[in-house]
């Protein structure tokens, strides 16, 4: 299985620390796999519409970079 490497603030990862009996791994995949499963979702929706091409594209990025605003993972 491929490793893929994150940083977290060192406060946060001090708060893992003490729910050590967690298995951080697996939740952080379960995160990763819901927000893929929306992202999904989302291109299924698009590539359904009547939209032009362009329009839904621009319409899924749209979606896409708001997801990730709300969740911080755009700068």
């Amino acid at each position: 299985m491929p490793t893929v490497d994150i940083n977290i603030p060192h406060d946060l990862k001090e708060k893992m620390k003490e729910h050590d009996e967690l298995d951080w791994d697996r939740l952080i995949q379960g995160f990763i796999r819901s927000r893929l499963s929306r992202l999904e979702l989302a291109d299924s929706l698009a590539s359904k519409s009547e939209l032009t091409d362009k329009e839904a594209e621009e319409i899924s990025d749209k979606i896409k970079k708001g997801i990730a605003r709300r969740h911080g993972s755009v700068k």
